[in-house]
């Protein structure tokens, strides 16, 4: 077998580990092999702790939006979009979504003027908001 270290196994796919496995010769090998795996054992689950997450948040964001989108729906008397993207923007919903830039330049007048009162939050504004009252509610209860 050819010299195994840690950063060479890295390189190998799944199923060339698997071969590289059936290969090996030394305890030493089969311990990099097994690290290996179980360092790729750990990373998915840390991926799939964050889409969970990730998820979550979405979930929580998507009801906080659709609920400002219907105050905002009834403020504005149904009147979301700039005429001009009358034909690009379909339905209203689309502009809590997409950049800040494109959606204030693709909103109605009217629009506008609710955000500056009720200002529109993306996904990761949201989160960042979520982080900053979960640590704060921590800190709380460390204090006591």
């Amino acid at each position: 077998m050819n010299t195994t270290t840690a950063q060479s196994l890295k390189a190998l796919t799944d199923d060339e580990l698997a071969a590289r496995y059936a290969e090996v010769e030394t305890d030493e090998d089969v311990a990099l092999v097994i690290a290996e795996l179980e360092r790729r054992e750990r990373k998915a689950a840390r991926t799939a702790i964050d889409k969970a997450r990730w998820a979550a948040v979405y979930e929580c964001w998507a009801m906080f939006a659709h609920a400002q989108y219907l105050a905002a729906e009834e403020e504005c008397r149904g009147n979301l979009v700039d005429r001009r993207y009358l034909g690009e923007i379909t339905d209203g919903w689309q502009l809590w979504s997409g950049s800040h830039r494109w959606a204030m330049e693709r909103a109605s007048e009217e629009l506008r003027d609710f955000w500056a009162v009720n200002p529109r939050i993306t996904v990761s504004e949201f989160q960042k908001m979520q982080r900053a009252a979960n640590r704060e509610e921590r800190e709380q209860v460390n204090a006591k």
